[in-house]
């Protein structure tokens, strides 16, 4: 018997380099992911530390989860003592998205010190800006899996989904900002937040 040389078909072999890529790749991501979580997490204990140290009280802290997604930024869950965070939506925003975990904290806080769960009442506010917070109810960041629309009056940004967006784009005449300006695709929101990342 001689020696032969096998050959391998060349889709075979692209087969198995496409695989080894996504298998890289869902790595990276798990890297990425793991790094997040530990930013997040060293944060979380940064402002329950000012939370005890500042407001002369000790909470039991909640634990943490990083399972939100879509458009849900954060969540304090008084039933289950826990702080959910949307670990993408963070990857988008890096620096606005640290004024949710205040306001997640702030609500827990609310809750343990004045048993009130009202929301987003003058205590909480001031809990809320004592832990480094901004004070307010709802955020401005880009969300994943969103078309950005600008308006061309006021520079606020829009975010979409893609059931709206086809909407939009089929009666583009009539959509306005609250400003009462037209407003302008800009592009999907995940592109835009890799776009402002890499600045």
């Amino acid at each position: 018997m001689g020696n032969k040389t096998a050959t391998v078909p060349t889709e075979a072999l692209n087969s198995t380099s496409t695989v080894k890529k996504q298998a890289k790749r869902s790595n990276l991501t798990k890297a990425l992911t793991t790094i997040l979580k530990g930013e997040l997490l060293r944060e979380v204990d940064r402002v329950y530390t000012i939370a005890e140290e500042g407001l002369d009280f000790t909470p039991v802290r909640y634990r943490v989860n990083f399972n939100l997604k879509g458009g849900r930024a954060g969540l304090a869950n008084h039933s289950k003592r826990e702080l959910g965070f949307n670990i993408r939506m963070y990857y988008m925003n890096r620096t606005e998205y640290l004024y949710v975990i205040p306001h997640e904290i702030a609500h827990h806080i609310a809750l343990a010190k004045y048993w009130t769960t009202q929301g987003h009442n003058d205590r909480w506010v001031a809990i809320d800006e004592s832990l480094g917070g901004i004070g307010k109810a709802r955020h401005r960041m880009v969300v994943p899996n969103r078309e950005v629309y600008e308006c061309v009056g006021c520079g606020a940004l829009h975010m979409l989904t893609n059931h709206s967006h086809l909407s939009v784009q089929k009666h583009s005449s009539n959509v306005t900002c609250n400003c009462d300006h037209k407003i302008e695709h800009i592009g999907s929101s995940n592109a835009y937040a890799e776009t402002r990342n890499n600045c």
